[in-house]
């Protein structure tokens, strides 16, 4: 009877000893970082991965420019094509001012100068006469003089011109004894075409 009763006291401790390193091994594996322990972690990591790679698409520098073209360069872009309508508008100006001056010209100043001819010592001078023109745009007149005529009206091709305000205008130093050719234009911003010539002789030269 006594040693029954031993056994069965042997027998119990054993089933404690193994029930308590049982569970204590249970809990070094849950402890330790079992199978399940990866899954957690990568579940509580994957939201926190997709917010931050959102983050930096929205603050990444080239989310802003996603629009420019790839292909675009800053050599296509000329700075003289910002200023091709610029530069169009002035020829066009231009244009127009050389336009309106040949729609609206000077007159051709009216009737044929008057010559008073004069003996100097060595040659001659003339006094040219000529009725102002009645336009308010005329600055100024040219008297064309020359031994050679234009040879057609209104044309201004004289060997010398001489440029005037007013009249009377004294042209020295002519040649004794010589034909001569006179004819006046008037002028502004362009000049109009020449008076009527008119032809004399220098008389000879004084003493």
């Amino acid at each position: 009877m006594l040693k029954n009763k031993t056994w069965l006291t042997l027998d119990s401790r054993t089933f404690m000893a193994i029930t308590v390193l049982f569970a204590f091994g249970t809990m070094l594996g849950c402890a330790g970082g079992g199978e399940s322990s990866p899954i957690t972690s990568n579940l509580s990591t994957t939201p926190s991965t997709e917010s931050e790679s959102s983050s930096a698409e929205t603050d990444s520098p080239s989310a802003n420019v996603a629009s420019i073209p790839e292909d675009l360069h800053v050599e296509d872009l000329h700075v003289e094509d910002l200023h091709a309508d610029e530069a169009e508008a002035s020829v066009g100006t231009l244009a127009f001012t050389e336009d309106q001056a040949e729609q609206n010209p000077l007159p051709q100043p009216p009737g044929i100068p008057m010559i008073a001819l004069n003996s100097t010592p060595g040659g001659a001078s003339a006094e040219v006469m000529l009725q102002p023109s009645a336009d308010s745009n005329v600055s100024g007149y040219y008297i064309h003089y020359g031994k050679q005529s234009a040879g057609e009206p209104g044309v201004c091709a004289y060997e010398a011109r001489y440029a005037a305000d007013s009249f009377p205008v004294t042209l020295t130093e002519l040649e004794p004894n010589t034909p001569y050719f006179f004819a006046v234009s008037s002028y502004s911003s362009h000049e109009s075409p020449c008076s009527n010539e008119i032809a004399v002789v220098t008389p000879p030269a004084g003493a």
